[in-house]
């Protein structure tokens, strides 16, 4: 980490990082049950990064498609095409980052869903903060981008971060 760049969020730190081959308790094809259908609280970072891999790679990727969707807890949540190279390519520190942006929006859209259901603001209030730390974070790495000329990156980025401002701008008004 160079100076001056701030701290990756402890939740989604760079372990949680999908492996390139499925996990020994994936089935090809099937979500994790655990992250995706499990009710009985918010997902953690982790279980939600899995859920998400696990569900992309399950499906056979089709050239030209521009938004991908995924199912968290009977949450629907979009991904743009390079969001989901980024899940299921090897990738580097870019692909981290949009994985990262991706599930900071992921679970404010499912604590957003839980709200909205059963009232629950806990989980709501604890997503608004790890997306409110994320999205600060990822306006440094655009910034970073733009300084290295890394014209895709910069963009890529900057849409995902955007995205997750205008989830947590919806989910401040719940």
């Amino acid at each position: 980490m160079s100076q001056g760049e701030p701290a990756p969020s402890a939740t989604l730190a760079a372990d949680t990082k999908p492996a390139v081959s499925a996990p020994s308790s994936a089935k090809p094809g099937k979500p994790a049950p655990d992250a995706a259908t499990d009710h009985s609280g918010p997902p953690n970072a982790e279980k939600c990064l899995e859920a998400i891999w696990e569900q992309l790679i399950a499906v056979t990727p089709s050239r030209g498609r521009s938004m991908s969707t995924v199912v968290l807890q009977d949450t629907k949540v979009l991904l743009s095409s390079w969001e989901v190279a980024a899940f299921v390519s090897e990738g580097d520190q870019e692909a981290e980052d949009l994985r990262r942006a991706v599930v900071a929006r992921a679970l404010l859209a499912v604590a957003m869903d839980q709200r909205k259901r059963s009232g629950e603001e806990s989980a709501l209030s604890a997503a608004l903060s790890l997306a409110r730390s994320e999205a600060s974070y990822f306006q440094g790495r655009v910034e970073q981008a733009k300084r290295a000329k890394n014209t895709e990156a910069a963009v890529n980025l900057g849409i995902s971060t955007k995205r997750l401002l205008s989830f947590v701008e919806e989910a401040e008004k719940l």
